[in-house]
C-alpha cells in the first residue's frame, strides 16, 4: 500500500477524536437552531395575532379614503360645472355675433381639413379644439370643463397645467403628452393652417420614428 495513504495508530486516534468534536458541536448548534425556531416561532405568532385588528382598521380606513375620495372628484366636478354655465352662454353669444359680422368672401382654403373649403368657417370654430393633433372628444371635453375653450385659451395654458387636468382626470389619460398643444393652438388661433399642418407633421413622424 501507498505510504501516503497510510495512518499511524497515533495520527488514526487524533483524527478519530476530530471527527468525534466536530460532530458534537454539530449536534449542539442543531439543538441550539431547534430552541430558537420554537422561541421565535411563538413570539412570530402572538406578534401576528396583535397585527390582525390593525390590519383591519387600516383597511377600513382605506375604503373610507376612496369613498371620500370619490364623494370630492363628484363635488368638484358639480362645481366647475356650475362655474362654467355663464361662461359658455357668453361664449356662444360671442361666437353668432362674430358669425354675423365676418365676411363670406375672405375665406381661406383649410390644409388639414381639405372637405372644408373656407378657413374662415374654422377660425369660427373655435371650440372646436379636436382639430389639434393628440386630442379626442373625451379630452377636448375635458379641456372645456377646466375652462378652455378656445384655441386661444389653450393656446395660454401652461404645460403643467394640462398635466395637472390630465393626470385628475384619471390614469387613462395620463399617457398623453400635452407639450405640443399650446403651439399648435397658437397656429389655430392665427388662422396659420399651413404652419400647423407641417407642425403635426414633424409631430407624427417623431412619433412614429
Amino acid at each position: 500500500m501507498d505510504s501516503r495513504y497510510t495512518l499511524t495508530r497515533g495520527q488514526y486516534k487524533k483524527l478519530k477524536k476530530q471527527v468525534r468534536q466536530y460532530e458534537e458541536a454539530f449536534n449542539d448548534a442543531k439543538k441550539l437552531h431547534k430552541k430558537l425556531k420554537k422561541k421565535y416561532r411563538k413570539k412570530w405568532k402572538a406578534l401576528k395575532v396583535s397585527l390582525a385588528p390593525l390590519s383591519k382598521k387600516m383597511s377600513a380606513v382605506g375604503k373610507e379614503l376612496e369613498s371620500a375620495e370619490g364623494k370630492f372628484k363628484k363635488a368638484r366636478k358639480r362645481l366647475r360645472k356650475s362655474e362654467l354655465v355663464p361662461v359658455k352662454a357668453k361664449a356662444k353669444m360671442k361666437n353668432k355675433n362674430k358669425g354675423k359680422s365676418k365676411n363670406k368672401n375672405k375665406n381661406k382654403k383649410d390644409p388639414i381639413e381639405p372637405s372644408q373649403q373656407a378657413g374662415s368657417s374654422q377660425i369660427q370654430q373655435k371650440s372646436n379644439l379636436k382639430l389639434l393633433s393628440g386630442i379626442g372628444p373625451k379630452i377636448e371635453s375635458l379641456l372645456q370643463a377646466a375652462g378652455l375653450h378656445s384655441f386661444a385659451d389653450l393656446a395660454a395654458a401652461e404645460e403643467a397645467q394640462l398635466r395637472t387636468i390630465l393626470r385628475e382626470a384619471g390614469s387613462r389619460y395620463q399617457m398623453h403628452n400635452p407639450g405640443s398643444w399650446p403651439e399648435q393652438a397658437a397656429l389655430a388661433s392665427k388662422a396659420a393652417w399651413e404652419d400647423l399642418k407641417h407642425l403635426q407633421q414633424q409631430l407624427k413622424n417623431q412619433k412614429n420614428a
